[in-house]
């Protein structure tokens, strides 16, 4: 790989936010984190190889915002996360993958190599199954 993938993180909470980029970073991947629909949308003048998208952000639901991001970026893949169960399920046809909230790093690693296999560089011989993770119901 010539350069770090990019992700794109989208989470109002500045503490969840946080806590996510700095487990991406060591990932190894290029972070770029916000606040809101709005700013995202903000930073669609870049590339980005996955979107990873709260469902409850104050402008606008995650579903819409992958929607408009799919607009732009067909190609890209969106991971939508949630702690509302029931709302993460009206994600479905938008996202690749489904994150219950609280995310831990093993349910984040999963949810990536299925998003997009080629931009994680850990090893995944004796990785554990992911709790927290699903595919989305179609």
């Amino acid at each position: 790989m010539d350069s770090p993938a990019r992700i794109l993180i989208v989470e109002d909470d500045e503490s969840v936010r946080l806590s996510l980029s700095l487990l991406l970073e060591t990932f190894g991947l290029n972070v770029v984190a916000v606040g809101s629909g709005t700013e995202a949308m903000g930073e669609m003048g870049r590339r980005f190889d996955i979107f990873l998208i709260d469902m409850g952000l104050p402008d606008m639901d995650g579903a819409t915002l992958a929607l408009r991001l799919r607009r732009i970026a067909p190609a890209t893949p969106a991971i939508i996360m949630s702690a509302d169960h029931d709302r993460l399920r009206t994600a479905a046809p938008v996202a690749v993958c489904l994150l219950d909230k609280p995310v831990n790093a093993q349910a984040m690693t999963r949810a990536i190599r299925t998003a997009a296999p080629h931009m994680l560089m850990m090893p995944t011989a004796g990785a554990p199954v992911a709790d927290g993770w699903r595919p989305p119901a179609v």
